[in-house]
């Protein structure tokens, strides 16, 4: 597993994931709904979800309000939209501890057990998504 050289290599990295991520989802708020249109090269090439699918919609439905139509489309918006408003701010206020907490989220994650619980959520949640063809 990846681990990153010191502190600031990681805040760049996170602050560039959210910087994109506000990119995507700014620009999917200002253009009109596009059913049927898949960036997702998963779904494109295999006809069945990933378990990312429906998540930029899921936070758009969360952004117009529409909480029950967000959790449908992509469970994983539970975890998503909240970090998309937290991880900024942690990085900002508490930037320490945000990189002590990643470190032991990776520690944790390296070891078998917390390989199970990751495959075992998103296989739970892309049985799901494929059950619900999003």
């Amino acid at each position: 597993m990846y681990s990153f050289k010191n502190q600031y290599h990681f805040f760049w990295f996170v602050g560039g994931i959210l910087f994109v991520s506000y990119i995507w989802i700014g620009y999917n708020l200002s253009i009109n709904e596009r059913e049927g249109v898949t960036v997702c090269l998963i779904k494109r090439f295999l006809g069945i979800p990933c378990p990312g699918c429906g998540l930029t919609r899921a936070v758009i439905s969360l952004c117009h309000g529409d909480i029950s139509s967000a959790i449908k489309l992509n469970p994983l918006v539970l975890i998503v939209a909240p970090s998309l408003v937290i991880a900024p701010l942690a990085l900002i206020f508490m930037p320490q501890k945000c990189y002590s907490y990643f470190n032991k989220m990776e520690a944790f994650f390296s070891k078998k057990t917390g390989i199970i619980i990751l495959i075992l959520f998103f296989a739970t949640l892309w049985t799901y998504l494929i059950i619900h063809n999003l």
